[in-house]
């Protein structure tokens, strides 16, 4: 061997694994998958910005923002090192979830859903992106893990998804985000026809909530509709209002462009 060149190799650069979409998609089940079955060097607790600086000790990091994917082309196009795994789900499903934390009120609105969706399809085609419907990795979990094995050569397996309950670790806030750690299921995929009156409230509010099924595969045409003929037209509450969002969305977008340019700076991409 060379000595000479051994000492004068370049160091591995530090990849990143983040992973991105609409809260109440399936992106805290992803991350557990990805953090019990995919060899790491390191992961977040339960959630981390992209904007956040990791260890410098870490080759290979896993992270989950999930609001990230609305801040985050930026600076992804420009970081070879940073790969990003979407999570999209059934807006129907997203938007009658409820979160163990706020159980009071549903957790995400429509516009939520179309925002993030809409910063996901922008990604769409590029080598390090990969977006994954939560259906079918509750459908066929090893079936998706080999996908993401085949998106990115690099990761290596070390579990099979359908075990990551024998192996897993989450924290609390995980555990609360899931509703409990359990078997991977396709039991909640029609579990929005329990809201039918929070259905049909959004579909009145957002129209265009209908196409977005039959644009994405969730339905043929709009008959799935009859069943919210006799539903009464309700008015729930949310996390966030529609008022406070438009305030927060700006602050915030302000705020993320001035992290976008402190992270590439950071790591010499400017």
């Amino acid at each position: 061997m060379d000595l000479n060149a051994h000492q004068n190799a370049t160091p591995a650069r530090q990849k990143r694994l983040h992973i991105v979409g609409c809260p109440r998609s399936g992106t805290t089940l992803m991350m557990e998958l990805m953090a019990a079955c995919i060899e790491n060097d390191g992961r977040c607790e339960h959630e981390m910005s992209i904007f956040q600086p990791l260890d410098e000790g870490a080759e290979l990091f896993f992270s989950k923002k999930p609001t990230d994917i609305r801040y985050i082309r930026r600076i992804f196009l420009r970081d070879p090192d940073l790969y990003l795994i979407a999570l999209t789900r059934d807006p129907r499903s997203v938007i009658s979830s409820i979160h163990k934390s706020i159980s009071d009120r549903y957790f995400v609105d429509f516009d939520e859903w179309a925002e993030c969706q809409k910063a996901a399809d922008a990604l769409k085609g590029h080598d390090r992106f990969l977006l994954i419907k939560y259906e079918e990795l509750t459908q066929d979990p090893n079936g998706i893990q080999q996908r993401i094995l085949s998106q990115f050569p690099f990761l290596k397996s070390i579990h099979p998804f359908t075990e990551y309950t024998n192996v897993a670790t989450p924290s609390e806030k995980s555990v609360n985000a899931l509703n409990g750690v359990r078997a991977i299921s396709t039991s909640r995929h029609d579990g929005w026809k329990m809201h039918l009156p929070r259905i049909k409230s959004q579909l009145v509010k957002y129209p265009e909530l209908a196409s977005e099924l039959i644009r994405l595969g969730y339905e043929k045409d709009d008959s799935w509709m009859n069943e919210l003929n006799d539903m009464p037209i309700e008015k729930f509450s949310s996390r966030h209002n529609e008022y406070y969002l438009k305030f927060k969305r700006l602050e915030t977008s302000v705020r993320k462009f001035i992290q976008s340019q402190r992270y590439l700076k950071s790591r010499n991409l400017r």
